[in-house]
């Protein structure tokens, strides 16, 4: 009888700045009965984080051309050390082994993004797969559509730990942030030069991240004279100190699978004015109560939202308020805790069919956009391009 109060989990990813590490990190602080692994199989070309719970498996192999030995490699290290639970967080080689893994060993899906390669992923070889867990609606209503997935589905947000007894400070110069990884395809990041250019009241804009677009974001901001602050990667009571000091959260993001530093800067009252994702930014925020939704990035809209901030005291603070409220009812981390424990434990009750010979492997095939799609995806980048 496995004990569920003390499995042994292994989560893949590394330990780099991006929402799969701080998820991971929640997850393995806020569950520690668990034996938690940040699992990685192949060479990776990122500068690492120093994380005591990662265990990189093949490092020196190419995941293309050793493929077929890095799976092999995946499947002994699992049975070897028996876990309970795997999470394959899209990474191809993971999916690949999971008809070849123990009946014992359970798998769970975390859809972490809103992208047909991150559905095709969670949905591959669903009669092995226990539960998959989505972090916003959004996903729910892409994967129910598939029969065969949709009994699997669980809503499960992400969650922070609640602040009793927080006070707000009293800025004399209003503190506007952006919290994320600097790259615009995704993040939107290059429009914020644009969005604070003009804006005559005095404010100063921080930034903590870091990412692919940092000089150019810096490089705008100077040439538009914004008084900025530049933090870089922050994390643990670092980051807290400084976002807790803010009044204002930009999230011009195009793509997110939830919006998790929303919730982060929220829990202390900081409002967001964010680009509207349907299903993921308007479930976090309720437009003009704790939040603005803008519509398709519209810098108008941004700069006006802005201007109603740093000049109507009462509506800062009231929206503030409701900021810390929304997060205090929707979105603490012990409860989301709970309901992960809920998870763990019920997956290990689920019967999987009888698993695959490995002699007959082959490598899972990610999605890949037709020809067309590919080219409609190129116009919009350089449409965003040219817009930023």
């Amino acid at each position: 009888m496995i004990n569920a109060s003390r499995l042994k989990i292994a989560f893949m990813g590394i330990p780099y700045l991006g929402g799969n590490y701080t998820h991971f990190k929640y997850l393995a602080d806020g569950l520690p009965n668990y034996d938690w692994t940040l699992l990685q199989v192949g060479k990776i070309e990122h500068s690492l984080l120093d994380d005591i719970l990662f265990v990189h498996i093949g490092a020196e192999l190419d995941r293309v051309i050793h493929a077929r030995e890095l799976a092999f490699k995946l499947i002994a290290f699992l049975k070897e050390n028996a876990y309970d639970i795997l999470i394959p967080m899209n990474s191809a080689i993971a999916i690949s082994v999971i008809p070849y893994l123990p009946q014992s060993l359970q798998i769970i899906n975390i859809v972490n993004s809103d992208t047909q390669r991150v559905y095709k992923a969670v949905s591959e070889y669903y009669d092995f797969v226990s539960k998959i867990i989505c972090i916003s609606p959004k996903q729910i209503n892409v994967l129910e559509v598939k029969e065969n997935v949709r009994k699997k589905l669980k809503l499960i947000p992400h969650g922070v730990q609640i602040q009793s007894g927080f006070v707000r400070p009293q800025n004399d110069l209003i503190r506007i942030g952006f919290l994320g990884r600097i790259h615009h395809e995704h993040k939107g990041v290059l429009l914020i030069p644009k969005i604070l250019q003009g804006i005559t009241d005095s404010f100063i804009f921080e930034i903590i991240g870091d990412g692919p677009d940092k000089q150019t974001l810096l490089n705008e901001l100077e040439g538009y004279n914004i008084n900025y602050n530049f933090w870089g990667f922050k994390k643990g009571l670092e980051k807290e100190k400084i976002i807790s000091q803010w009044d204002i959260m930009l999230f011009p993001s195009y793509i997110e699978g939830f919006g998790l530093t929303l919730i982060e800067v929220m829990k202390y009252g900081v409002i967001p004015i964010a680009n509207e994702i349907k299903g993921i930014t308007d479930y976090i925020i309720t437009d003009k109560i704790d939040g603005f939704i803008v519509p398709a990035n519209n810098i108008d809209v941004f700069k006006s939202n802005i201007k109603i901030l740093l000049t109507n005291p009462v509506q800062r603070s009231k929206m503030s308020v409701s900021a810390t409220k929304t997060i205090e009812e929707k979105y603490n981390l012990d409860v989301i805790l709970d309901e992960y424990r809920t998870v763990f434990a019920e997956s290990l009750n689920y019967k999987k069919p009888k698993i695959l010979d490995f002699t007959n492997w082959t490598m899972y095939q990610e999605y890949c956009p037709s020809l067309i799609v590919r080219i409609q995806l190129k116009l919009k980048y350089i449409l965003n391009q040219f817009l930023k």
